[in-house]
């Protein structure tokens, strides 16, 4: 499927090939009258034309057809627009950080705005016909595919990022997080961790799900107890970590504690977790271990710090250029979905149980 702007770069592009050199083009406003076009969608495609030497925008003159010899080319600034939602997260402010480091110099000029999660899709973006690209962190909430269609109308390249989309025909990357809940699982198994719980403090997206699912499958096939799941039906915007401390505080005191680890979806929420346990006066890692997700900058800062799945987020903000630069230099037929494999980060918070017991 072709961009708007991109059908009428051909039209343009084989009627001026036939004209003599010199021959001057319509007006832009011309241009947008016969297309039925915005003006930004014009500019791109006259800009495309010149950057191909087949015309010349003269100042005060107009546009001319040129005669096709080369010219010195500056290399075109493409304008990345990064999306996210409005709430504070630890995972957008370092993919925000990344994004901007990955842009820094070179031909980028980004850009980055919040959306609100409750406005219409329609809203997320501002402006987006002048970005050559967008970059989109979706909210808490499950894509349906009615907002993936949405999404799809926004006349230029777009990347989404922290979802993964099989079966549809949409670019996103996205840390593998089945593999992430394995590999905890995996780490639980080595330390001889078989009674365990997950503690669910994030909104229940796909990538969450995900974890959870992947972490409760691999320690049944290890033969180990089926792992309890806390919830604590945690919404958008809700403190992640606050959230964490009260349901699994609320939970021990109720049932008591019948588990000797526990694995988090998030860091904020193995924060909570954490908290919850010293103020229970239980020991991390001697009676309980625990495992969060993300390996957010203050991870290793915790007390005791923190063992923790790694999402390599500077990866995945490299591979969502990476994409708007192909998609921009014209590989647009190509649908990219991309998985980033994870990596345990093993540090204080948990410890190998003897003879089964901590």
């Amino acid at each position: 499927m072709k961009f708007k702007f991109e059908e009428i770069y051909d039209v343009i592009k084989g009627e001026i090939r036939s004209l003599p050199t010199g021959t001057r083009l319509p007006r832009v406003r011309d241009l947008m009258s016969e297309h039925d076009a915005a003006q930004i969608t014009i500019q791109k495609v006259l800009d495309r034309l010149e950057e191909e030497n087949l015309i010349s925008r003269l100042t005060g003159r107009g546009i001319f057809k040129s005669d096709g010899k080369k010219v010195v080319k500056i290399p075109v600034q493409k304008k990345i627009l990064l999306a996210l939602p409005m709430h504070p997260s630890p995972f957008f402010d370092s993919f925000a950080n990344s994004f901007l480091n990955m842009t820094k110099g070179g031909n980028y000029v980004p850009a980055i705005t919040r959306y609100n999660v409750f406005d219409p899709i329609g809203k997320w973006i501002p402006g987006n016909a002048k970005y050559d690209g967008i970059i989109i962190v979706p909210p808490g909430v499950q894509l349906k595919i009615e907002m993936i269609n949405e999404l799809k109308k926004l006349e230029c390249p777009m990347v989404v990022v922290d979802r993964y989309f099989n079966g549809f025909d949409f670019d996103c990357v996205c840390t593998d997080n089945l593999a992430g809940g394995a590999l905890a699982a995996e780490h639980f198994r080595k330390i001889n961790c078989r009674k365990t719980a997950v503690l669910v403090a994030e909104p229940e997206v796909s990538t969450v799900i995900d974890r959870i699912t992947s972490f409760s499958r691999q320690m049944k096939i290890y033969g180990f107890d089926e792992p309890v799941i806390i919830n604590a039906n945690t919404k958008i915007g809700e403190f992640s970590s606050k959230k964490a401390y009260g349901e699994l505080t609320s939970y021990i005191r109720k049932n008591g504690i019948g588990f000797n680890g526990i694995f988090c979806v998030s860091d904020p929420c193995a924060l909570g977790a954490m908290k919850a346990l010293h103020d229970l006066k239980m020991k991390i890692p001697e009676e309980v271990g625990v495992i969060g997700y993300d390996d957010m900058v203050f991870s290793e800062f915790f007390h005791p710090s923190l063992t923790t799945v790694r999402q390599d987020i500077e990866k995945i903000a490299k591979m969502s250029i990476d994409i708007i630069d192909r998609k921009f230099n014209g590989g647009k037929e190509k649908t990219y979905q991309l998985l980033v494999p994870p990596e345990l980060i093993v540090r204080e918070s948990t410890l190998e149980v003897q003879d089964g017991k901590k």
